[in-house]
């Protein structure tokens, strides 16, 4: 008999595998999920594929067809842009006012993926992508609020979907964290967020920022920053 606990990782499990394999492509776009299929796929119950489901639903991932099964959503250009929009607000704002309780060596896992993202070729997109999503999720956690990582979490799942399944291909984008974290350990938290925006709004783009060169060092994008 499966108990209580071993159903929760059975559905994290079960919510983790299906997301990982949507994001890297495994199935197409207008695949319809079944419990069956699923159930048959995993070698589980009916029980823990229902709740994987329903928390793919509820995250905005999937969308239950009656009579049919599961489709993954794919979002529109508006609701891209609103999600966009809504980190642009979020995470800057955030790391303005909770900016100064993050400890210096705080930063060093966030440096740590820094790194991690540099390794990664221009080729590896997906892998880009979720370093990216570490990132920002890694950064607005350190300010402590859940429920604020949660709304982040959402809005990654819904922009994973639109450019793992729609752009992934052409997907590229030069991220601006090491410059925040510069700036966030130098006490700028003015300069860190404003930074930490255009590295957000460079996804409208999807593609190289106009006012980012690899080369730059940070005071050069803060004075190109305030010619923008």
């Amino acid at each position: 008999m499966t108990t209580k606990k071993e159903a929760a990782t059975l559905k994290h499990l079960i919510h983790d595998a299906l997301f990982s394999d949507i994001i890297s492509g495994q199935y197409p776009p207008d695949y319809v999920f079944t419990e069956k299929f699923l159930m048959e796929k995993y070698q589980v119950s009916r029980a823990p594929i229902r709740e994987a489901l329903t928390a793919l639903v509820s995250q905005q991932v999937l969308q239950s067809v009656p009579r049919q099964g599961y489709k993954i959503i794919l979002p529109d250009d508006t609701t891209l842009m609103d999600v966009t929009r809504t980190r642009a607000v979020l995470e800057p704002s955030f790391l303005l006012k909770y900016g100064r309780q993050i400890r210096p060596e705080q930063l060093e896992p966030l440096r740590a993926i820094c790194r991690k993202y540099d390794a990664l070729g221009s080729d590896q997109t997906v892998e880009r992508w979720q370093v990216n999503c570490e990132f920002h999720t890694s950064l607005l956690d350190l300010c402590g609020n859940r429920f604020a990582s949660q709304v982040l979490e959402r809005a990654l799942n819904i922009q994973t979907i639109f450019f793992m399944i729609k752009s992934k291909d052409e997907y590229y984008v030069d991220d601006l964290h090491t410059v925040v974290l510069d700036y966030l350990e130098r006490g700028n938290l003015e300069m860190a967020a404003r930074l930490l925006r255009t590295d957000i709004d460079m996804l409208s783009d999807g593609f190289h920022s106009r006012i980012w060169d690899p080369g730059n060092t940070a005071a050069d994008l803060g004075k190109e920053l305030g010619n923008v």
